[in-house]
């Protein structure tokens, strides 16, 4: 397995145009960021008593980078990358060289696991970055970020938010990531994989927008508005809503009437179950495939 990773991880890293543009953009990004702040720091005057005034929570900073992963942006360069890792075997036609020598269950697994491990190396870097840039500006002028280090409270805090808003958005990075194994599968392109992917998880958000208007038309049908409470884009803002705020994510407020938010523990085995269930679908579409022929 170790075997198959390594060689994974260095098919993937080595197209740099593309592992560059959608998985490194972030600690570039976050590198060009900290430089134009720091330089509008030292040749602004504004900028510079602006910092004073307000110290930088260098911790609040630091999760940004969380949320943008699983922004709309974000979601599309994930869907996007996941496309070129499980269906650019299909267009550059090396599965045949591939699975003769390997069982299939192993390549696709393996093929998640330099997913997350690259998209989670690229963050954390990132983070390194903005924080490390931090702590220069409010040396530069003359502050220290809040929380001090020394603040073994704040720390437990935000390295309890920090994993929280991680594992959240590498679920919804697995989940996305499956959406763009299947549309790879069935139309064996990247393009494909890319489109299908992008539809599946606009259909998500699109659920709620989908049954609320049909409930409206047909109210004998308002029930179907469930539908949109199994899925993973709401469960996951309800997983983070409860942990962060301690309150429940329920924005329809119209169908309270009919529905409730789901608990901690609901929102948390219907997330495993799509991620489970998910992944079982790929490995099996991917064992039935007829790739040699």
């Amino acid at each position: 397995m170790s075997t198959l990773f390594r060689a994974e991880w260095q098919k993937i890293t080595g197209h740099r145009l593309v592992a560059t543009l959608l998985v490194w953009i972030y600690p570039v990004g976050a590198a060009l960021m900290m430089f134009m702040v720091l330089t509008g720091v030292l040749l602004s005057d504004t900028l510079r008593n602006g910092v004073q005034q307000s110290p930088p929570v260098w911790t609040q900073q630091s999760m940004i980078l969380w949320e943008l992963v699983n922004s709309e942006i974000g979601r599309f360069l994930l869907v996007t990358f996941a496309a070129f890792v499980f269906a650019g075997e299909y267009q550059w036609g090396t599965w045949k060289n591939l699975i003769p020598r390997s069982a299939r269950v192993p390549l696709i697994l393996t093929k998640y696991a330099a997913f997350a491990v690259l998209i989670t190396a690229a963050v954390l870097l990132a983070v390194l970055i903005v924080i490390g840039g931090t702590w220069l500006i409010g040396a530069v002028v003359g502050v220290s970020p809040s929380p001090a280090l020394s603040d073994g409270a704040a720390m437990a805090d935000a390295a309890g938010d920090f994993v929280q808003r991680g594992l959240i958005t590498l679920t919804s990075a697995i989940i996305a990531a499956s959406y763009a194994a299947i549309g790879g599968m069935l139309t064996r392109s990247i393009i494909g994989g890319v489109i299908v992917g992008f539809l599946l998880q606009f259909a998500e958000q699109g659920t709620a927008l989908v049954t609320i208007l049909i409930g409206q038309v047909v109210p004998a049908l308002r029930g179907l508005f469930a539908l949109y409470l199994y899925t993973p884009a709401y469960n996951l803002g309800n997983i983070g809503s409860i942990a962060r705020y301690d309150m429940p994510f329920f924005p329809f407020a119209n169908m309270a009437g009919l529905f409730g938010p789901h608990t901690l523990e609901a929102s948390l085995l219907i997330v495993l179950a799509w991620v489970v269930g998910l992944i079982a679908l790929v490995t099996w579409l991917f064992r039935r495939q007829d790739i040699l022929g």
